[in-house]
């Protein structure tokens, strides 16, 4: 990966290595801090602690992050972790990738998702075996159905729980 983050006007994204994925399982908080990260009370989620074996294997693997896994989502003005995004995986064969998102509560509503999700998804759009991008969230979830449609992805699908979007590739 040849750019090890991505800058926005109030956000700094950078990809989890697998050394910040240990700490973390370990809940060594202070291995952030020696980066110059801040990690706030409620920040990992308790959901999130579910799937960092799952990053730590895919980390193991490979020597530095591809950008199509996890990220920090930390506040440029003082690096405090306010939450994580990224992407399920490579692209599969069809160059598709799946986007995720979460944020600490008390940094919801300040445009945080929007601003992080649209830099990811410009990351993701300017690689070169992406075709498109695809996200879900729950039917009830506001925040998120605004982020999803305020970056321009389109509504294909929905049940009686999820809403499916698509951003394809132009």
């Amino acid at each position: 990966m040849s750019e090890k983050k991505i800058v926005t006007e109030r956000l700094v994204l950078v990809p989890f290595t697998y050394e910040i994925v240990c700490s973390i399982l370990n809940k060594d908080y202070e291995s952030l801090g020696k980066l110059g990260y801040k990690s706030s009370e409620d920040w990992p989620h308790p959901d999130f602690f579910d799937f960092l074996p799952v990053l730590k294997e895919q980390l193991k693997e490979l020597r530095e992050p591809s950008g199509f896994g996890a990220w920090i989502i930390a506040r440029k003005e003082d690096m405090l972790i306010i939450g994580d995004a990224g992407f399920k995986g490579q692209p599969d064969e069809n160059g598709v990738i799946d986007i995720g998102y979460g944020f600490v509560k008390s940094q919801r509503r300040k445009g945080y998702g929007y601003e992080a999700v649209k830099a990811l998804i410009k990351w993701g759009l300017e690689q070169d075996n992406v075709n498109k991008i695809v996200a879900d969230c729950l039917i009830d979830n506001i925040g998120s159905i605004r982020i999803l449609q305020k970056v321009g992805m389109s509504e294909v699908k929905r049940d009686n729980e999820m809403i499916y979007w698509e951003m394809i590739n132009k």
